[in-house]
């Protein structure tokens, strides 16, 4: 009984460890839509560095549900800069987690032309992209989307994918990024619902940033087999 007791004590132990270090160091993320093609793909399996921008207590989310907490981190070291992928909660519905890339900073101008992102009244570069699009989802296949690198910064450039056949977001007005927010967008700019149609991301809604593909599975129901994407193992995201 005693060696049960003790063997009982360990396992709770680990699984307290694991439950510590999911809430406030290392989480993993499955992406659930095709946003973020052609860098991220639906069935991608993430890991997210919840440590990116500060220290956040452990079991936070849970709180967050039981007790009126505002502010998620003990600590701050960093913010998000233009260019960097950021997971989210949902401004307009925190049980749902996003991930998107942060586009605009505080006290930045946005707008957007013609399908073309102006940041501080300057535009950002492009340049084409050949991209094998063998392992993007089926039905994504079907947008006959177009692929790009662009630049945000001078040392950050990735790829986006366009539909110049879906006009439904073409523009954005001029808006100034507010204090303490950030403006993000899907990298497949012509399916994302981000920034453009709901807001900007409060500083205290992020929940950290993710740095490495761990897995990939082509999922039923996005494509018409089930099966790992041998590729797409331990990648480091950009």
């Amino acid at each position: 009984m005693k060696r049960i007791i003790k063997e009982s004590k360990y396992i709770f132990l680990t699984l307290l460890l694991l439950l510590v270090v999911k809430s406030s160091f290392i989480e993993l993320y499955k992406i659930p839509s095709g946003s973020m093609v052609p860098n991220l793909l639906v069935g991608d399996i993430i890991s997210v560095n919840r440590l990116a921008f500060g220290f956040q207590p452990p079991f936070i989310d849970t709180l967050a549900k039981i007790f009126p907490i505002k502010e998620r981190y003990l600590g701050k070291w960093s913010r998000p800069k233009r260019g960097d992928i950021i997971v989210f909660k949902f401004p307009l519905n925190r049980e749902m987690t996003y991930v998107k890339r942060v586009m605009a900073i505080p006290g930045d101008k946005i707008s957007i032309r013609n399908k073309q992102v102006f940041i501080n009244d300057q535009a950002l570069t492009r340049r084409s992209l050949q991209f094998d699009d063998n392992e993007v989802d089926d039905r994504i296949k079907n947008y006959q989307l177009q692929y790009f690198f662009e630049k945000i910064a001078a040392e950050k450039e990735f790829r986006i994918a366009i539909d110049k056949k879906n006009v439904f977001k073409n523009t954005f007005e001029e808006k100034v990024v507010p204090a303490s927010t950030y403006f993000v967008m899907g990298d497949n700019r012509d399916y994302s619902h981000d920034s453009r149609f709901w807001g900007f991301v409060n500083e205290d809604e992020i929940i950290g940033q993710p740095n490495r593909i761990i897995l990939s599975f082509r999922l039923p129901g996005f494509n018409k087999e089930f099966g790992l994407r041998k590729n797409r193992v331990l990648i480091e995201l950009k």
